[in-house]
């Protein structure tokens, strides 16, 4: 009586943990996602199956995007996150289709990190100075400009 038990718990307990569920690599860290840093990783399954098919939800106007292999490739805009903010949290969907139609999802949030990048100078136009005497010279903004939006000063 007590082996039938034993054996009743055992297959109990390996159909719990044969759940099927996405893998992501060890590795990643979802929380150091910088602005422009191509983020790359393969999503796994946690049981080998033939024909399953991923693909991502709440990621449209994002660019990330997935193969049907698990694929994953974003490289974010260096306008998601305001510098002001920081950093700001971004969430998406995972999921797997398998071959019978069922679904394996699961939630991922990215913490996005603003990249401060320096401002843009274009060569500027031909302009004549007098020496020994204070000049001044007022740039237009067409030719200095700061990508991120932060005030400039040139002195």
């Amino acid at each position: 009586m007590k082996k039938g038990a034993l054996l009743i718990s055992l297959v109990l307990i390996a159909s719990v943990s044969r759940a099927q569920h996405l893998v992501f690599p060890s590795d990643l860290d979802l929380g150091q996602v910088q602005e422009g840093k191509a983020v790359r990783f393969a999503v796994q399954l946690s049981e080998p199956a033939n024909g399953a098919r991923f693909s991502l939800e709440g990621s449209n106007s994002l660019g990330m995007t997935i193969d049907s292999v698990g694929n994953f490739t974003w490289i974010p805009s260096f306008d998601l996150v305001d510098r002001l903010a920081l950093k700001q949290d971004f969430s998406v969907i995972f999921q797997a289709t398998l071959p019978d139609g069922k679904r394996v999802r699961q939630p991922v949030t990215f913490t996005v990190h603003h990249v401060n990048r320096p401002p843009v100078t274009d060569e500027l136009p031909v302009f004549y100075v007098r020496q020994g005497v204070p000049n001044s010279y007022q740039m237009n903004a067409v030719y200095v400009f700061d990508p991120d939006g932060d005030p400039i000063t040139v002195r």
